[in-house]
């Protein structure tokens, strides 16, 4: 019952955008020179819905502030503006949106949504605690637990339900009447027996693993009395610090641990923009090197385009580009060198190392280098925004936590790379950095360390 209150919620959201989607359409075809086409409303319609419903953007609608509430509108309208250039891509001539109504229509939409999620807000803090305290949900808990399940039931305002009565599995001698001035109406003996007679529109069941309860028992009962039932997964209650998520895989009812599940309308609209800067980014490869190629193999003999094996997401290898910035034989030079490394740990950094020719330097200083790596992006082993991967010897003498470093794919730029890098000189730090990165990620993230990493481009700083 929660998951169809919260869906009609989102569908309610999602038909007020769409509305604010009509209207900013309208408005920009009354503006002089427009430039939007007489199918474009459908089209952007039906992006909306995708993307709306691939977004996170109605979630905690009503808990967000109203700063947070212009950021989460503000990444909703650049996700919007990602998937209307990628339609336009495979879709060519038929659908088409000049840049100026583009923007036109961006700014106008950011506005009406954020205007109309505020109303909504407005709206929901009147209307919602009635329809709230109308869902009466019996909870089953026990005496130790029935404190921190109200408090963290009451601090999550959004969840859909009014706790009417409480059933303690453990209190035997009935010594507790009431929680909260919520009546205590049953214990293990009895706790089944409240909902056939009173009204119950859900059972919450929130118990420690030492309870055994008989499931099949429990859930087929309350399904003959037609009440919904949630069971808390207190068997898998275990002290780490690592998020639980249902799946399912081949069939099978799982629990998934891991550090970080990360929703897949987020990971989608990642590979999206990455195929979109991939391709803006290989543009200007192609570009830069008509001047580079020739200057770097006039400077020193051997290939333009440096290949190398390296380790990407969770082990896997791929073979990584960069215009070449050393000597055709760095490679073999680099085990005589170890002994000069400034790096501690598993990394090789040297401040004047010989092995690096004078383009080389210039194009290390300007991060030139890494622009072939926007190939990678595009066929998927890298991201434009990740943690940097390591090459395969490296990779071998990982300890455990460090390899949680590749749990994330590999990016052209990343924390570690617009922190400073050229002061960083231990590897653990490193490590830290690009943890920070995975534990909080997010698509607002991503953006920051990308406008970040334009001014190491033209400044210079951090760059090695």
């Amino acid at each position: 019952m929660f998951r169809k209150v919260t869906e009609l919620k989102r569908l309610a959201i999602c038909l007020c955008d769409m509305i604010c989607v009509c209207l900013s359409w309208l408005i920009v075809i009354c503006l002089p020179f427009n430039d939007l086409s007489s199918n474009s409303l459908v089209v952007l319609t039906l992006v909306h819905i995708a993307v709306f419903y691939l977004s996170n953007v109605s979630k905690h609608l009503f808990r967000r502030g109203y700063l947070e509430e212009m950021k989460a509108v503000f990444i909703y309208n650049l996700q919007f503006m990602f998937a209307i250039l990628v339609f336009m891509f495979y879709t060519g001539t038929a659908f088409n949106i000049s840049r100026r109504g583009m923007v036109y229509f961006l700014l106008i939409n950011m506005g009406l949504v954020y205007a109309a999620h505020i109303v909504l807000k407005m709206f929901g803090k009147r209307i919602y605690p009635r329809l709230q305290h109308s869902k009466k949900v019996y909870l089953v808990t026990t005496r130790h637990r029935v404190e921190k399940v109200l408090q963290r039931m009451e601090e999550s305002g959004a969840w859909g339900g009014s706790v009417t009565a409480i059933a303690l599995y453990d209190d035997k001698d009935r010594t507790i009447k009431e929680v909260h001035g919520i009546p205590v109406v049953a214990n293990k003996e009895d706790y089944l027996t409240y909902p056939c007679y009173k009204p119950v529109d859900e059972v919450f069941i929130n118990l420690p693993s030492q309870y055994r309860l008989n499931m099949e028992m429990v859930v087929s009962q309350l399904e003959l009395m037609g009440v919904p039932v949630s069971i808390n997964f207190n068997a898998f209650e275990m002290d780490f610090d690592c998020e639980k998520k249902v799946n399912n895989l081949a069939g099978f009812s799982v629990l998934t641990f891991s550090s970080n599940c990360y929703s897949l309308s987020s990971i989608v609209m990642k590979r999206c923009i990455d195929i979109v800067g991939a391709l803006f980014g290989l543009l200007i490869t192609g570009l830069v090197g008509i001047i580079l190629v020739p200057l770097i193999k006039i400077e020193s003999k051997g290939p333009a385009i440096f290949a190398q094996k390296r380790v990407g997401k969770n082990g896997r290898v791929f073979k990584f580009y960069k215009f070449r910035s050393m000597y055709q034989d760095a490679e073999a030079r680099k085990a005589e060198l170890m002994a000069q490394n400034e790096m501690n740990g598993l990394m090789f950094k040297m401040e004047n190392d010989p092995r690096i020719t004078k383009v080389g330097r210039f194009i290390r200083k300007t991060s030139l280098d890494e622009l072939p790596q926007f190939y990678n992006v595009l066929i998927g082993d890298m991201s434009l925004v990740g943690t940097r991967p390591p090459t395969v010897d490296e990779f071998l003498h990982y300890e455990a936590y460090q390899k949680r470093r590749l749990s994330a794919k590999p990016g052209i730029t990343g924390m570690w790379q617009v922190s400073g890098r050229s002061n960083i000189k231990d590897f653990n730090e490193v490590v830290k950095l690009d943890l920070k990165y995975i534990d909080n990620w997010s698509l607002w993230l991503d953006f920051k360390i990308l406008f970040k990493t334009v001014g190491v481009c033209l400044f210079g700083f951090g760059a090695s």
